[in-house]
């Protein structure tokens, strides 16, 4: 390389160009001197690579630098604009794909400055060097225009958008906008008349003089209009579109600088110039003039009258460059001082309310509460706090679940997992309610430190002005004794249906029992005192009229039985006796029953000989088998009854098997009851007072053993008994 003259010049301007750059950085946060770093940086390689191209002694190297210096060459009208629109803070180009699409046109460019070879669309050729020319001097193609109209257009564009802003500023803003201008205009310039032609000046390629002019005058602006600080149009648009008043007094209370907004609130013309005395202001606006003249930093000024008084907070700050002056915001807090009124009259109608609302709920007999949406507990009254949570105010519930209660009673009662239950069915129907955003009623049934609480609870969703759900409102009313009457009610109520069915069905059943061989026997006798009635039909009619006797005594028998059970005046009788031989009659009595109704009776019993002496009461066991036998045959209109029985040294058991109509489920408890037969209709083809089965329970339950049964509808039916029982006192003195 060569050192000359335009070498040193264009290396210079790429000094200044980095200088630049780096004051621009070291402001990177305010607006635009991002742009304006990489539009330096674009700059000073530009110059950079053409002070190589300057210094450069062989053609290769001059076409290598100069290739080089295309790329910076290309880019900088994109970052020129780039810079300008964001210095006015217009959001034309904010979106990404819109600065992609500036740098199509220099990509193109680019790509074709190192494939020139091929297609020569950006030169044709360059001419011959000589000693006096430092940078080629290229035979332009048809690419190169469309390159340098693009660049032009770019940089018009720029000037034309800063111009538009400047329109209607203040004057004060020219001289520092004008910098900016001239800056981005001698490149566009000097473009424009090397396209004409004059290529060189005093041997200097005209271009690259317009980029050195253009650098220089940015530095110049730099330092000499206060431009560094890369705020003086944007401060033009913070300060006027600013709600405070803001203005500059110098040392003799001159106003200095001032936006519209302090203008109007001084009551100043807005066409009105700097220089005015602040103490010449009008009467009605003294207030503020003295208040602004006053040595406080910040003073709090009213004016005006009800309903239209207005409050300014007036901030002073000493401009340390310029002794005596200061900067003056006049802000007006008007607005915010009666947001203050009404935040202090709605907090004291809150307190108010609240107060209310809380005296209501502490005295209420139902359990309140409010929780967020972590179940945690925002508002309880008095009610829930000693009922059901225990706590020791309506202060200690909030902030916590109710998982804290639960634990804590729980541990006075470790071994007692029913101690303390509430809050586990309330956990749940919390989830359900903040899952579907709805209200719900619910009943819970807990218990609270060992006492049983069925509660009626009612709980609905809470929103925010915004529609968001914030949280879960709740209540609750102890309704046990409620319940309880309720269910004496449905109880009594049932039992006296119950009751009044049972008696209908008695009173149906009795006087069946009763007219039916009484009828029959009065009916008979009639006949039998006919004279000319055969031996044979009076011995006939004779029997008929024993059974219906027979039958109504045992009515009778029965009611007379259930009558003293009732009344508890039944006793146990307890003597010895053979229990087969009891066995054995009552078999061949209902032998004969069976054979009458082409029944088959089955015997089934094992009573060892050692065994058959027995120490009980005879007539009560003799009742149970009977009843139970009578029953089976009762209800058995084909197959078999079947008697088993077995007895051992302390137990007497004992099962009755029928192939009879069987008994539904629904009423296997029921008919041990007093009056209740399968069948209770007053129709019914069964005879018997319904008693039976009531006697015989209730002899077994005397006897200390128990009773149950198996059955199937339509295949018949299986009568249990097992009965403590003990051997005959002889029987165990022969032992």
């Amino acid at each position: 390389m060569e050192f000359n003259q335009v070498s040193i010049v264009f290396l210079g301007a790429a000094l200044l160009c980095f200088i630049l750059c780096y004051l621009a950085w070291q402001r990177h946060l305010v607006v635009a001197a991002l742009e304006m770093c990489l539009l330096m940086i674009a700059v000073g390689f530009w110059t950079f690579f053409v002070f190589c191209e300057a210094a450069s002694i062989n053609v290769e190297d001059k076409l290598l630098w100069s290739k080089i210096s295309y790329f910076f060459i290309s880019i900088t009208p994109v970052f020129y604009i780039l810079f300008i629109y964001r210095f006015v803070e217009n959001k034309c180009f904010t979106k990404i794909h819109h600065v992609i699409f500036l740098f199509i046109i220099p990509a193109i460019t680019i790509t074709f400055v190192w494939t020139n070879n091929s297609h020569h669309l950006l030169w044709t050729g360059f001419s011959s060097m000589t000693k006096q020319d430092y940078l080629i001097n290229f035979q332009r193609g048809i690419w190169f225009w469309v390159s340098q109209l693009y660049s032009l257009a770019l940089l018009l564009a720029a000037t034309v958008k800063l111009l538009l802003f400047l329109c209607g500023k203040r004057h004060g803003l020219w001289q520092k906008g004008i910098w900016v201008m001239l800056s981005g205009l001698f490149p566009w310039i000097t473009s424009i008349v090397y396209l004409l032609g004059f290529k060189q000046l005093f041997g200097v390629d005209i271009t690259s003089m317009g980029v050195i002019s253009s650098v220089i005058l940015f530095m110049i602006g730099f330092y000499y209009t206060g431009y560094y600080n890369m705020i003086p149009v944007a401060r033009e648009t913070l300060v006027e579109t600013l709600p405070d008043g803001i203005l500059a007094l110098d040392n003799l209370n001159r106003v200095q600088d001032i936006n519209d907004r302090a203008k109007i609130i001084l009551g100043i013309a807005i066409k009105q110039k700097t220089g005015i005395d602040i103490r010449e202001l009008s009467v009605p606006y003294k207030t503020l003039s003295d208040a602004i003249l006053s040595y406080e930093k910040q003073v709090m000024v009213q004016i005006g009258d009800e309903p239209d008084i207005k409050t300014y907070r007036i901030i002073k700050q000493v401009i340390r460059e310029s002794p005596g002056s200061r900067v003056i915001i006049i802000r007006d807090i008007s607005e915010q001082i009666a947001y203050q009124v009404k935040i202090k009259a709605t907090e004291k109608k809150y307190r108010e309310m609240y107060n209310m609302f809380r005296l209501i709920s502490d005295n209420m007999s139902d359990m309140l509460w409010a929780k967020d949406l972590g179940k945690k507990y925002t508002f309880v009254n008095k009610a829930i706090c000693n009922d059901l949570l225990k706590a020791k105010d309506t202060e200690e519930p909030i902030g916590k679940d109710f998982s804290y209660f639960h634990e804590r009673e729980c541990k006075k009662m470790p071994d007692n997992p029913l101690w303390h239950t509430y809050g586990e069915q309330g956990d749940l129907s919390d989830d359900l309610i903040i899952s579907t955003h709805t209200s719900g009623h619910f009943d819970e049934h807990v218990l609270v430190d060992g006492v049983v609480y069925d509660l009626d609870v009612r709980k609905a969703p809470i929103f925010n002005e915004n529609g968001e759900m914030i949280g879960v409102v709740g209540s609750a009313r102890d309704v046990t004794l409620q319940k309880q009457t309720e269910n004496e009610l449905v109880s009594a109520k049932i039992k006296a249906e119950e009751s009044d069915r049972l008696k209908s069905a008695f009173l149906a059943n009795m006087s069946h029992e009763i007219r039916t061989p009484m009828n029959t026997i009065l009916g008979f006798i009639s006949i039998l005192q006919e004279k000319d009635l055969e031996e044979k039909e009076r011995s006939e009619y004779l029997n008929i009229v024993k059974e219906s006797g027979e039958r109504l005594l045992n009515t009778i028998n029965d009611i007379i039985d259930i009558s003293k059970i009732e009344a508890g005046q039944t006793d146990v009788t307890l003597s010895d006796f053979d229990l087969n031989e009891l066995i054995l009659n009552m078999f061949m009595s209902f032998k004969k029953i069976a054979d009458d109704r082409s029944l088959l009776f089955i015997r089934k019993y094992s009573i060892p000989p050692a065994y058959m002496y027995v120490h009980s009461d005879k007539e009560k066991i003799y009742s149970i088998f009977t009843n139970l036998i009578n029953n089976a045959f009762k209800y058995t209109k084909q197959g078999y009854v079947e008697l088993s029985c077995t007895l051992t040294d302390t137990r007497l058991d004992i099962s009755v098997k029928d192939t009879g109509i069987g008994i539904p489920a629904d009423k296997r408890e029921a008919i041990f009851e007093r009056f209740i037969q399968v069948d209770l209709s007053h129709q019914r083809s069964f005879e018997g007072s319904g008693l039976g089965l009531s006697i015989t329970k209730a002899y077994v339950e005397l006897l200390k053993g128990s009773i149950w049964l198996e059955s199937e509808v339509g295949k018949g039916s299986i009568f249990h008994v097992s009965l403590p029982i003990e051997q005959a006192d002889f029987f165990k003195h022969d032992a």
